[in-house]
């Protein structure tokens, strides 16, 4: 329904708040972003924390402390342009909300960060099917037990998001997506979950699980969630990202990221 309209359209949608679903298959062909809002205090800090763990954080846009208006990406304001927004304080959830507009602050710096669904769209290009987008639900995402290059504010597991691919289709997989490192890049594991501390592949920490076809193997990336689960110092006393699944619909085109590294 949604995968053949223009990126404003989506986006237009979203702000009026006639769409607060997941991103998965919107506006097919083009880039989807992950969202990270902190003080300006501790921003050079995430920076770091990004920059020391690219594949999970891949940056595509910092905006200026006080700043909304996305420009690199798309023409959008990071206050109302993602469909669901988590506001955290002391890291610790405090609500889900449809848009962020009245918890703004102008010291607040917003990172705009890659997303594998940005890749899905070159799978599906090549017939490797997603269940995820088939069924418009949120890729299920685990929690591992690899643990992210710390900084003084963030530190923690690495999260990551899981594709069922048919056993033929996992090298075309991984060749795809290798390509594109601002979109988490290439698998970090192919088939036993077990390789990162995953217990119960039924039982992600969000999204929705498909039970895997005789002919599938688990394939995981990286994924931007990670910045919510390594948020662990109580010193972050407000944080704002997306709702996992719910991302921002950018204005430029899958193969712009071709082969781009982090801003």
């Amino acid at each position: 329904m949604y995968d053949g309209l223009l990126p404003d359209q989506c986006r237009a949608l979203i702000s009026r708040g006639d769409y607060q679903g997941p991103t998965a298959g919107m506006a097919r062909g083009y880039v989807q972003a992950n969202l990270v809002i902190l003080p300006l205090e501790i921003a050079d800090d995430f920076k770091q924390f990004a920059q020391l763990n690219p594949q999970a954080c891949p940056l595509l846009e910092v905006l200026v402390a006080g700043k909304k208006v996305v420009e690199t990406v798309a023409i959008a304001d990071v206050a109302t342009s993602f469909p669901a927004y988590r506001y955290f304080e002391y890291s610790e959830v405090v609500e889900d909300v449809p848009n962020v507009s009245h918890l703004w602050r102008d010291d607040l710096v917003s990172f705009l960060i890659g997303c594998s669904y940005t890749t899905d769209q070159c799978l599906l290009e090549q017939g490797i099917i997603l269940q995820h987008v088939l069924h418009n639900t949120t890729v299920p995402i685990y929690i591992t037990d690899r643990i992210t290059h710390p900084t003084r504010f963030f530190s923690g597991p690495m999260v990551v998001s899981m594709r069922p691919i048919k056993k033929h289709q996992v090298d075309l997989a991984v060749s795809i997506t290798r390509d594109y490192p601002l979109a988490h890049g290439a698998p970090i594991c192919v088939g036993d979950p077990g390789q990162l501390g995953i217990a119960n592949l039924s039982q992600p920490a969000y999204g929705t699980f498909y039970p895997l076809q005789s002919d599938e193997v688990p394939v995981f990336w990286a994924c931007g969630v990670t910045p919510q689960l390594c948020a662990q110092h109580k010193e972050i006393d407000f944080m704002i990202t997306h709702k996992p699944g719910h991302m921002l619909i950018c204005d430029l085109k899958n193969h712009d990221l071709y082969k781009k590294e982090s801003v």
